[in-house]
């Protein structure tokens, strides 16, 4: 628990601290005692061992000086002789070679003292021995092995004690360093294993440390941010509470997911209320689409009352009732154009009696000029009867020239009467022609309002589709409309016509 609680960037240093102070001092006790070892070795082999060797070669140079001594003493010949004083020469160059070599080695003070006094009994000995090889000759073979007996002997053996606790004492130096070694050994091999299960324990610690206290709970905070950014904010970030640093980022996280979970409820909420919106719109909607559609349907039946109406012949009528405000226009339009529709074929009417009138005044006239015209035939013909017979008679009869005078004056009023008729004639085509000209814009006002019924028709017709089924009568009735429209433009077209061939003939007369 104290580790949970304490900051991961003090915990994990302090336990690698730990685990390295546990190396050092391990290192510095392993660098000491290998030291203490490598010293002990040292010193038997640079100081026991050659003492050892060094004492056991002097032993054996004054082994080699009492043989040398008795073979001098039991020398034949000369030869022999000097062979034993060659011997006894280098055996004690020997020694004291070996003496001065044992005496340049680390020295004790026990030993320095046995190699000290070594060294002087070896001088006496080897005084003793040259008086008595130079007294050889003198004193003669049985004395002088007597004297070397009695006097070299002792000395000798005295020595070679010396030697032998000289060795002893080096022997047991080296003992005592090899065992001094090995108890550090043993201490070093002990300490280690300690060291080695201290240091184990620590790393232990600190993968314990570093798995359970820092690797599995950033994993389990790891899938808490994967199951947080998948949706799921039902669970509670752990190790919130922890006062270290994936302490801090799990209350971070939860901070996150708090903030979620807001974020959720809000979206809720908007969502319900956008729905509930969603809803009020769809309502306003069929209710605004319910109303448009009975202004459509007011609308397509009073129009389909009035063009039904208009195509039973019926030019005097006006839909007074009012219509919603964006049909309003369509009926006022249909109004106006039916209005100028009955004044159109009303003018046509009047335009069509004048006509009527003014052919029958033409006929009329037709007629009374062609009397006339007879009449006038039957005066040229009797003019001309009378012109022969005067011709005929000229020189006979005067009378018949008076006459013929008066004839010819009757004649002259006749072709008089008859330019007026002429004159009245072509006042009344004249009057036909511009009857005609009036017929003619008529049927071009009729061919226009034939064509604005046909597009206002064809409104009628696309209103009654996008109706559906409510307008179906609407626009079968639109469509009659347009047939009529059509036949009216056709046959204000064919009246037009008819006044165009027409126009010339009272120009010809």
């Amino acid at each position: 628990m104290t580790m949970a609680r304490t900051s991961i960037k003090t915990a994990l240093p302090s336990l690698v601290i730990l685990a390295g102070i546990v190396f050092l001092a391990f290192s510095t006790f392993a660098v000491g005692q290998i030291s203490a070892i490598n010293s002990n070795v040292g010193s038997i082999a640079t100081n026991w061992l050659p003492n050892v060797s060094s004492a056991k070669e002097m032993n054996v140079a004054l082994g080699d000086l009492r043989l040398a001594y008795r073979n001098y003493i039991m020398a034949q010949s000369e030869d022999q002789l000097q062979k034993a004083d060659g011997a006894i020469t280098a055996a004690i160059a020997d020694f004291r070679k070996q003496a001065d070599l044992y005496r340049s080695l680390p020295m004790t003070s026990t030993d320095e003292a046995l190699i000290g006094r070594v060294i002087d009994v070896f001088d006496g000995y080897v005084v003793t021995g040259s008086g008595i090889t130079g007294s050889f000759k003198s004193r003669g073979l049985l004395a002088s092995i007597n004297a070397v007996s009695t006097e070299l002997g002792p000395v000798g053996d005295r020595i070679a004690e010396d030697l032998d606790a000289l060795v002893d004492f080096n022997t047991k130096g080296a003992q005592d360093a090899y065992t001094a070694s090995q108890a550090s050994y043993s201490w070093t091999v002990q300490t280690s294993y300690i060291a080695i299960g201290v240091s184990v324990l620590i790393m232990g610690v600190i993968v314990y440390f570093a798995y359970f206290c820092v690797a599995r709970p950033i994993e389990i905070v790891r899938d808490s941010i994967a199951n947080l950014a998948a949706g799921q904010t039902d669970r509670a970030i752990p190790f919130a509470g922890r006062k270290d640093e994936i302490g801090s980022i799990a209350e971070a996280i939860e901070t996150f997911r708090k903030g979620a979970i807001e974020k959720k409820q809000l979206e809720e909420t908007a969502a319900r209320h956008r729905a509930q919106a969603e809803a009020e719109r769809d309502r306003m909607k069929a209710e605004t689409e319910a109303a448009a559609n009975v202004r459509l349907a007011e609308a397509t039946s009073g129009i389909a009352d009035g063009l039904r109406r208009l195509a039973d012949g019926d030019l005097s009528f006006q839909i007074t009732e009012p219509f919603a405000a964006e049909f309003e226009t369509l009926r006022s339009d249909l109004n106006s154009a039916v209005m100028r529709l009955g004044k159109t074929v009303e003018s046509v009417a009047r335009t069509t009696h004048a006509l009527d009138g003014g052919a029958r005044e033409i006929a009329q006239s037709a007629d009374d000029l062609s009397k006339r015209t007879e009449q006038q035939a039957a005066s040229l013909e009797e003019t001309a009867a009378a012109l022969d017979q005067i011709t005929a008679n000229l020189t006979n009869s005067s009378k018949r020239a008076e006459e013929a005078r008066e004839a010819a004056a009757h004649a002259t009023v006749s072709a008089k009467h008859s330019a007026t008729v002429v004159a009245n004639a072509v006042n009344a085509m004249g009057r036909i022609e511009a009857s005609a000209n009036q017929i003619a814009s008529i049927i071009g006002v009729v061919d226009e309002i034939a064509f604005q019924t046909n597009l206002l028709a064809l409104n009628a017709g696309v209103e009654a589709a996008r109706a559906g089924d409510a307008g179906k009568g609407f626009a079968v009735v639109a469509q009659e409309v347009r047939e009529f429209a059509q036949r009216s433009a056709q046959a204000a077209k064919e009246i037009k016509g008819c006044c165009h061939v027409k126009f010339p003939i009272p120009r010809m007369g």
